[in-house]
């Protein structure tokens, strides 16, 4: 790009800035009647302005680029970041930042990655990154590793920052130490450059330079000025001075200089209805070369250059020929654009594949005697010879719009008669959706939470003949619709509905002529006082949460009763450093909306219940029980009771993260329909067919109905697109499938709007022959959920399991006398690939225990790590554990044991020492009296073996779980009570004080969250392998960790610290119990607190409160529900 302009000489600087608000217009740009008029006479002010506009800052998510700087520090914070001028982190935020004492990159709600190398030692590092998407980083001139983070292009907004981000991300966001010699390319420099750099040598080109010395100026000469928070500090620098850094202070460089870069925005301002001209002449290079003054010849001559070889292009060359003026050029950009939209029409009959249409017809005939298949292919056969004629006609500028026009439109006719009117499975007159404005959520489970944008809607009653629509509800149509169900008699609907901002979603009924409409579920009696303690003013998207009671996706079961998931269990997502977002379990209650009540125990939310035709209910859950934190949202299914909680799907599935809207195909044993979507930013995606009886440890059972859609990252959608996977934001998308049968679905369908585009979502049919027709679609609304209007088959209703119904918010509290399951393992051995028969001894039962709203730290300081609001860990598992003890397994691998009911409870495998050898890393929750079996370790329904003989554990009473050596059950998992004393009275005399022995610390000397001995014991890798849940130890990640995994693969078998100590060390020699409690926080994943109670920073260090030991035996709890109090 040519930056400075010599009289005469233009050139058109192309930005796709947004015109700023609120200020008046720069002086150059020169408004006229016409967008290209305006366009010429500004770009000639430009030139004959003073002081031409410098180079702008790279767009982070779009521009190569090069951010490199010599920083000193003995601490993790920021370097340069992108990101909102105030407040919070932020969706598509980019921070480069120092973590863990190396160099990272995240760009908000993608993903992050990390460096190699240690920079924060107090010594002066160069350090240096380049991007986007593929990033590498630089420290002292030799690569440092690097990653593929795909973003978008930078927010408007969003603002260069230097030493901090935003006020919670990252942990810490503000640096402290000094920065020199910071500096911004609009390129990426290559090896020997940056070699050059970190040798002191300067590297020209430049787009912005802050050389620190005693000023924050830009040296580049392009203006890209710094602002101080306070008034700036200079210290000895590695050349000159530095930027000194002290934790508080930071640089701010405005997003946009020149408001002179801005013309094509302001173009697009005032010309809106040429819009799509502007972008086509730009995507053609038109205007990104230099040219003189006036010199309409040679603009002439790019029009005509780009249409060589395209319809109209011997008419456009014709016309170039002549050009004398501005008119004579707006005619030849109309030929150009008329010779576009020729090329588009030719492209698309190009594209055309009539096939998916053929093999439709062709199985509908013979699904219905009725059907016209006979008929419907002649007409197919005559559109195609059609079409074709209409292509022969084109030649070079021949004009065949009108007749491609008719045979498009003789094509749709056919198309929507064949696959919506004459279709047998869609043989109903009506329709139900919901009319709803596109959530704009940056999750998927947070629709409730910060996607609640545009209020207005209703659950809708769609006539398909004549296309008209009747709200069902229309006294609620200012409020929003989220999702219903249709009873099985066709009668009556059950839905939820949010009344405002202020207000949580709560579920109603309406019979289905529109009468009857009433309230089933209300505010709790605190409700006022959780608004109070808990309101989120700035979510993720901005939009404000009252973090409340919100009731939503009901389902009507077959007894009448309603099941639905609901906020009321009052817990947080474990991986959600601010607090801002909730978890939702599965819910029930009466018909009549009493007797409420969980009936799912779940750390992380729960979604879209369905009800399958045996009478289970069939639903998403997120869980990540020592996994990946946000690749595992998977499929289960469990009695209308809670009782026999199975997992049906995904469990062990990397992508897509998220398998949502699951429903059993009905016909079609083993067979359901899902959407398959990202974690980030909404719940659409890809549809996808499962066949259950396939392995569900593989991708077999998958067959995705919309091939050429994906979703395997975290954030974002990938699409298959001219022979390569592009990850974009936009359609197709699709979810919310209804099945006809096996073959044919309604689905809620963007064919190429943004993602959440307020309208981008129509009614359509989708087929296993990739057909995707339009049956409904609003202007200025989406529409959701489709589902036919007329009766279907009830379920059976399935007998509650036990004593009676679980009971309420149990998890991580003391027991209760009846609070009880009993579960029969047939044979642990089945599943456990390479273990000898004999091997395993016990069968430690543990808890995974949800983090209540209570314990929320409105005072700030206790999370931060690893995404941890309330830190558990440093790298491991974020929710607290508690051990409930062991039980014996039989010589014929069978045990028969009883296990706390309403808890998220999961089993490790252990041999004659205690130490795991295979752990469950999921869970079940049991009902009280529930009595349940299960063949084996990780087996699957399809190969588990039927029972030959009566299992020896099966021929007593059940056990209960009893204490390991030197143990009271139940405890929680806490390193400063099982693990510290062990250090101190055997390690520490030789691992500690001033110079440790192989410069390993173990002493308890406390950290800001955690302890000397915890860390280091972590960063060296003693406690084995463990999962990281989130990826902050560079050892794992949030899509890692999921797939099912052979015996000792994970835990106190792979430590090395063990290793050692069963070998001998020195003089060295463990107690037996000292041995287990060893091995059993290495096989709970090492964590540092075993309790959601007490404060954890150390500045908190002489509060009363300030890391309290737990309390084991009947007493033991993970939290006491003690509420921790608003800031002060």
């Amino acid at each position: 790009m040519i930056r400075t302009l010599s009289i005469g000489l233009l050139v058109l600087v192309c930005f796709s800035a947004v015109a700023p608000e609120g200020l008046a217009d720069p002086a150059w740009y020169v408004r006229k009647a016409a967008w290209r008029e305006t366009l010429l006479a500004s770009r000639e002010a430009i030139v004959r302005t003073p002081d031409a506009p410098g180079a702008s800052l790279p767009d982070l998510g779009k521009d190569p680029f090069t951010v490199a700087c010599w920083v000193k520090t003995a601490g993790d914070g920021t370097l340069l970041a992108k990101a909102p001028a105030k407040g919070a982190w932020a969706p598509n935020g980019k921070s480069w930042f120092i973590r863990g004492g190396k160099l990272a990159y995240d760009i908000g709600w993608v993903a992050a990655i990390g460096g190699r190398t240690k920079v924060a030692d107090a010594q002066w590092h160069h350090v240096a990154v380049t991007g986007p998407d593929e990033l590498r980083f630089f420290v002292d001139g030799k690569a440092d590793g690097g990653g593929r983070l795909e973003g978008k292009s930078d927010e408007s907004g969003h603002v260069v920052k230097i030493g901090f981000t935003s006020d919670n991300f990252p942990a810490p966001s503000a640096l402290s130490g000094a920065l020199d010699d910071v500096r911004v390319y609009r390129r990426r420099l290559g090896e020997a450059e940056m070699a050059a750099l970190a040798d002191g040598k300067d590297v020209g080109g430049a787009t912005a330079v802050w050389p620190m010395d005693k000023t924050l100026d830009d040296a580049s000469g392009n203006r890209n000025h710094a602002t101080p928070s306070g008034k700036p500090a200079f210290v000895p620098g590695r050349s000159g001075q530095a930027l000194s850094l002290k934790g508080k202070n930071r640089l701010t460089v405005a997003s946009t200089q020149n408001p002179r870069q801005n013309l094509w925005a302001l173009l697009g301002r005032d010309f809106p209805a040429d819009a799509g001209h502007m972008q086509a002449e730009r995507d053609a290079g038109l205007w990104e070369e230099d040219w003189n003054a006036g010199d309409v010849k040679a603009l002439a001559g790019r029009f005509a250059a780009a249409l060589k070889g395209e319809p109209l292009g011997d008419q456009a060359a014709r016309q170039a020929a002549s050009v004398a003026s501005l008119a004579d050029l707006d005619a030849l950009a109309a030929t150009f654009h008329r010779s576009r939209a020729i090329r588009g029409e030719l492209a698309k009959l190009d594209n055309l594949d009539l096939r998916p249409l053929r093999l439709a017809i062709e199985d509908l005939g013979q699904t219905a005697e009725s059907y016209p298949a006979r008929d419907l292919l002649a007409r197919l056969e005559s559109i195609q010879q059609a079409l074709l004629a209409a292509r022969e006609k084109t030649g070079d500028g021949a004009d065949a719009s009108a007749a491609l026009a008719r045979a498009a439109e003789a094509l749709a006719a056919l198309r929507r008669e064949a696959l919506v009117e004459r279709n047998p499975h869609l043989a109903c007159d009506k329709l139900l959706f919901v009319r709803r404005k596109t959530y704009q959520a940056s999750h998927y489970y947070t629709e409730y939470i910060d996607g609640c944008k545009h209020f207005g809607g209703n659950v809708c009653i769609l006539d398909l003949k004549t296309l008209k629509t009747t709200d069902l509800a229309p006294s609620l149509a200012h409020g929003i619709f989220g999702r219903f169900d249709l009873s099985c008699d066709a009668r009556r609907v059950v839905f939820d509905w949010k009344k405002d901002i202020n207000t949580g979603f709560r579920i109603f009924e309406v019979n289905i002529d529109g009468s009857g409409l009433r309230q089933l579920t209300f505010d709790q009696d605190d409700e006022q006082d959780l608004i109070r303690k808990y309101r989120t003013v700035r979510t993720p998207t901005g939009t404000p949460y009252i973090t409340g009671v919100d009731d939503m996706h009901p389902c009507y079961l077959p007894d009448g009763d309603i099941v639905f998931v609901s906020t009321r269990c009052q817990k947080g997502i474990l991986c959600d450093a601010p607090d801002v977002l909730t978890s939702t379990t599965v819910h029930r209650m009466d018909r009549d909306g009493k007797n409420l009540r969980a009936i799912s125990f779940n750390s992380v939310s729960e979604a879209t219940p369905s009800i399958m035709q045996d009478g289970r209910i069939l639903y998403t859950r997120w869980e990540y029980v020592d996994k990946g934190g946000s690749a595992c949202k998977c499929i289960w299914a469990m009695n209308p009771d809670g009782s026999n909680s199975v997992e049906i799907y995904a469990n062990n599935i990397a992508h897509p993260t998220t398998f949502i809207d699951a429903r059993d195909i009905p016909g079609a044993g083993n067979q359901i329909v899902v959407a398959g979507t990202p974690h980030m930013p909404l719940g659409v995606g890809t549809i996808i067919r499962l066949n259950t009886v396939l392995s569900l440890r593989t991708r077999d059972p998958m067959h995705y109905l919309t091939p050429e859609i994906d979703a395997t990252d975290e954030h974002g959608f990938r699409h298959y697109r001219n022979g390569t996977w592009v990850r974009e934001l936009v359609g197709p998308l699709a979810r919310e499938p209804y099945p006809l049968n096996e073959k044919y679905f309604l689905v809620a369908y963007n064919p190429d709007k943004p993602w959440n585009d307020v309208a981008g979502y129509g009614i359509y049919l989708l087929d296993e022959f990739n057909n995707r027709e339009l049956v409904y679609k609003e202007s200025e609304w989406s529409c959701w959920q489709p589902m036919p209007l007329r009766p279907r088959r009830r379920p059976p209703v399935i007998p509650p399991a036990g004593t009676g119904q679980p009971g309420y918010a149990r998890t991580g509290q003391p027991y209760t006398a009846d609070a009880w399951g009993t579960l029969l393992l047939q044979d642990v051995y089945v599943g456990l690939t390479g273990i000898e028969r004999g091997r395993v001894k016990y069968l430690r039962v543990m808890e995974d225990v949800p983090r209540p709203w209570a314990a929320r730290r409105d005072y700030g300081g206790d999370g931060g790590v690893s995404q941890q609001h309330v830190v558990v860990s440093m790298w491991g598992h974020l929710a607290c554990k508690i051990e409930h003890g062991i039980v014996p397994v039989e010589a014929d691998g069978s045990a028969c044991f009883q296990v706390p009911a309403d808890r998220n409870i999961f089993f490790q495998a252990l041999d004659e020492n205690y130490m795991e050898l295979q752990r469950m890393r999921t869970f079940i929750n049991m009902v009280p009296g529930e009595y349940r079996g299960c063949v084996g370790c990780h087996e699957e329904k399809a190969v588990a073996p039927a029972m030959t003989a009566m299992p020896l554990a099966a021929r007593r009473s059940p056990d209960r779980p009893g204490p390991q050596p030197g143990e009271v059950v139940p405890r929680t998992m806490h390193y400063p009570s099982d693990v510290q004393p062990i250090l101190d009275k055997h390690c520490v005399r030789c691992h500690g004080g001033a110079k440790p022995k192989a410069d390993l610390d173990l002493a308890g000397t406390m950290t800001n969250q955690f302890s000397v001995s915890y860390e280091n014991m972590l960063k060296r890798r003693l406690a084995g392998k463990w999962v990281d849940e989130i990826g902050g130890s560079g050892t794992g990640g949030k899509h890692a960790h999921i797939e099912s995994t052979d015996p000792l693969t994970y835990g106190s078998h792979t430590s090395k610290l063990v290793a050692q100590l069963r070998k001998g060390h020195n003089d060295v020699k463990l107690s037996k119990e000292e041995f287990i409690r060893l091995v059993t926080w290495i096989d709970a994943n090492a964590p540092f607190y075993g309790t959601w109670e007490g404060k954890r920073h150390i500045r908190f260090k002489d509060e009363p409160d300030f890391r309290p030991t737990p309390k084991a035996g009947p007493d033991c709890t993970a939290w006491s529900g003690t509420w921790s109090g608003l800031k002060k």
